[in-house]
């Protein structure tokens, strides 16, 4: 049984900022599978939802701890359900990839996102699989750009995404969406090789 978990901060208030496209990503997920709402799951700390891939059961999860507390809700994952690491997908926000880009990657380091430094802390691993969407801007080489102006990234993260870069978000969340599918009916080798 896969477990995904869409990192993000909860409430209205961060629901279209840049630091909740991994919240975004996998509530558009569950809602497109299933028109059952959403449960609080007061154990896992979590808005939760089963769908099905594959003839199997997926759990999807949304937590309702800031980004910087989502190690609490993989904790109970590993200490409570025993859930194998393998079968764990994070999704999030990635500020060292341009906007839109999307990469599968096992194994990684947090790369300065707190949500997962908070993860790889409480499961004492790295060994899951992370769905990485790009936030950040090109400049004309294609280089990466962090917050433009001497902005801070805190502030950068928080901040909605632009008018054009919203019309482009059902199209980002498509792709999470074939990526999702591939990973469970196929393999993450198989979606690595694929995507990225």
């Amino acid at each position: 049984m896969y477990y995904i978990i869409g990192l993000g901060n909860p409430t209205e208030r961060y629901f279209n900022t840049r630091h909740n496209i991994g919240r975004l990503a996998v509530e558009s997920f569950g809602n497109k599978l299933s028109h059952d709402s959403w449960d609080k799951d007061k154990i896992t700390l979590s808005k939760t939802k089963v769908v099905h891939l594959n003839n199997q059961p997926v759990i999807l999860l949304l937590p309702e701890v800031f980004m910087n507390q989502s190690g609490q809700v993989t904790a109970v994952l590993k200490n409570k359900y025993e859930v194998d690491f393998n079968n764990i997908i994070v999704i999030h926000d990635d500020v060292d990839l341009p906007f839109a880009n999307i990469k599968i990657s096992v194994g990684r380091g947090h790369g300065g996102n707190n949500g997962v430094k908070s993860i790889i802390k409480s499961l004492n691993s790295n060994e899951f699989t992370r769905i990485r969407i790009g936030i950040s801007y090109q400049d004309e080489s294609d280089c990466v750009r962090r917050p433009p102006g001497g902005e801070s990234l805190e502030r950068f993260v928080l901040q909605p995404f632009s008018k054009s870069q919203q019309k482009e978000i059902p199209k980002i969340l498509n792709r999470v969406d074939n990526v999702i599918t591939d990973i469970i009916e196929n393999d993450v080798s198989f979606a690595m090789n694929k995507y990225n």
